[in-house]
């Protein structure tokens, strides 16, 4: 479908099947969309619904342009291109790809379940305004990634609603902002790297990892209770808060940084570890528990606005 007056249009349904598509123009159903090439699909152009829109590609679904589709959105492929430029506004969203690479403009208005089987690239905006999944052997979210779920986009410290973000991965690095206006949910079995900020606005943060490492401008914050549970090491570089309770387990040491590591709770709260060792500050406003099943040692600062027990 060619550049400036190529047009394909339904009053209805319209479905495209092919070995390969390519649309440089226009391609729209009033009611809805099915797009399916058993090769490769591209588009720099507009592809729009009415309703529901169904990209489908065996090797290569790249976007370059224009995708709106009132209803769902459900795209899938081998391999899955959001080209930086595009720009896809959907109902809901279903993305389904081996290697996903999203550097364009994505908003939805009701939730967003994407999954790769192997690595899971964010550069750019994603938002939904209902709940979002993500999960993939990798997740790699770059320091220009800003990643929400029923946050207020104006405003990202105000929750739109109960919407929660799932994130499951082997090893995931987070560099960009994610925020979500209910819970964080956080599942990665090996390595989790922090050099962004990962917030929960208005819910709980429930975080599990192999072995974590935070930078020294990081965030993991939760206005309800925090809880992370590391297999291995938690090193601490950046802020680590929770409004309610904060627990942090680690199998190995846990240690919180000199300068930038800083690790609070607004009432409760506890680090338990094999070995623990603060450099930088640990406090709870309510009261606060450390305990070593090895050793514990302090150069920084512990403080708490009721009873502190240190344990070794």
């Amino acid at each position: 479908i060619t550049a400036t007056d190529g047009a394909v249009g339904a009053g209805d349904r319209l479905a495209i099947l092919a070995s390969e598509i390519a649309v440089e123009g226009l391609a729209y159903g009033l009611g809805s969309a099915v797009l399916s090439a058993s090769e490769g699909l591209t588009s720099s152009g507009l592809l729009e619904s009415g309703g529901a829109l169904e990209l489908s590609a065996v090797d290569l679904l790249q976007l370059a342009g224009g995708v709106t589709a009132a209803g769902a959105l459900d795209l899938d492929a081998v391999r899955l291109e959001v080209l930086a430029g595009a720009e896809l506004l959907s109902g809901s969203l279903s993305a389904r790809a081996d290697d996903l690479a999203l550097d364009g403009l994505m908003a939805v208005q009701n939730t967003a379940d994407i999954v790769s089987t192997d690595v899971l690239r964010l550069s750019e905006t994603l938002y939904s305004g209902g709940d979002l999944s993500l999960s993939g052997e990798r997740i790699e979210s770059a320091a220009s990634a800003v990643t929400v779920a029923g946050v207020d986009f104006s405003d990202l410290t105000a929750p739109l609603g109960v919407a929660n973000l799932t994130l499951s991965a082997a090893s995931a690095d987070l560099g960009g902002e994610m925020l979500t206006g209910g819970t964080a949910m956080v599942q990665v079995t090996d390595l989790l790297t922090v050099p962004g900020a990962l917030e929960a606005v208005g819910g709980d943060l429930v975080l599990s990892a192999g072995t974590l490492e935070s930078g020294a401008q990081s965030r993991l914050i939760a206005a309800g209770i925090g809880q992370l549970d590391i297999l291995g090491d938690a090193a601490i570089g950046g802020a680590v808060f929770a409004g309610g309770d904060l627990s942090l387990q680690a199998g190995g040491l846990a240690l919180i940084t000199a300068t930038d590591g800083a690790v609070g709770a607004g009432d409760r709260l506890a680090i338990l570890a094999s070995e623990i060792a603060v450099e930088g500050l640990a406090y709870g406003l309510g009261s606060a528990v450390l305990s070593a099943s090895e050793g514990l040692t302090s150069s920084g600062l512990l403080e708490s606005g009721g009873a502190l027990e240190l344990s070794a």
